[in-house]
């Protein structure tokens, strides 16, 4: 648990967890997560490319988004390297995340072309991050983000996959190609050169809960059953009992939960309420 203080910003309190399980029929656990209460930031990534490619590719990007997200809060800047000029339409901690992912992009590729066995490698990319009094919620990939407000829990990520993609243009995917296509990734982090990200900001409430995971998760377990989990649990006693219902369902991915729930005092008292 730590405090998070900045200048003009309310109180906040932190309270987070996260676990990652290899799963049932997994030999290798491709998924990485990160908890920096400090910082605030929490990012989970679930890798992809056979053999050990993802489990590097997921740690690569995890490791450079914290690195790159010290150095800026350290710097006070979110300008920093070639691909970091500001998106107007994004707050000043927006625009870190994004120079943060980008700098992964960049990692993961040069380090799939400087290895052939690693080649064709990547991640998704789940990225949740406190700055003041801005939540900054960003993601690549299918890995969702969810935020429990008001006793009901909504998706903040965009997924990055075909049917998603299809559905959005008003599509259906025929039911032959739905299994083979429908989770088929249309970004991901180390694929390509430029990378996109989604990104939703909004201002931190009194008793909000994030929960990050990966498809292992959000898979085999209904958003109502996340949701009612996370109304009665601590973010410790929620994640215990989502990778326990994961698992008792098949286990059949690697798993990763991450919560975190925010306890946000103004001066006045606390602050509640919609964003």
């Amino acid at each position: 648990m730590a405090d998070l203080h900045a200048r003009h910003a309310p109180h906040i309190v932190v309270e987070s967890h996260g676990i990652t399980d290899v799963g049932l029929h997994r030999s290798r656990n491709e998924d990485c997560l990160l908890m920096d209460d400090g910082l605030g930031l929490y990012v989970v990534a679930d890798g992809m490319g056979g053999h050990q490619a993802g489990e590097v590719a997921a740690q690569l990007a995890v490791r450079t988004i914290h690195q790159h997200m010290l150095h800026m809060q350290a710097a006070e800047s979110a300008a920093s390297g070639p691909d970091s000029q500001r998106d107007p339409s994004l707050s000043v901690a927006a625009n870190e995340v994004r120079t943060a992912i980008l700098a992964a992009n960049r990692a993961v590729l040069a380090r799939a072309q400087d290895s052939p066995e690693l080649q064709g490698m990547g991640t998704t990319v789940a990225v949740v991050y406190l700055r003041g009094n801005v939540l900054v919620a960003a993601n690549v990939g299918d890995s969702p983000i969810y935020l429990l407000r008001g006793g009901v829990l909504r998706e903040l990520s965009v997924a990055h996959t075909v049917a998603t993609e299809q559905a959005a243009l008003g599509r259906r995917l025929p039911e032959s190609l739905r299994e083979k296509l429908g989770h088929m990734l249309t970004r991901a982090v180390g694929t390509r050169e430029v990378v996109t990200p989604d990104f939703f900001e909004t201002f931190p409430r009194h008793n909000d809960v994030l929960l990050l995971c990966s498809d292992g998760l959000a898979g085999t377990v209904r958003r109502e059953e996340l949701q009612n989990v996370l109304l009665r649990h601590t973010p410790r006693r929620a994640c215990e009992a989502l990778l326990a219902l994961a698992l008792a369902r098949g286990g059949e991915d690697n798993i990763t939960c991450l919560a975190v729930r925010l306890q946000v005092q103004e001066r006045g008292g606390i602050r509640s309420g919609a964003a």
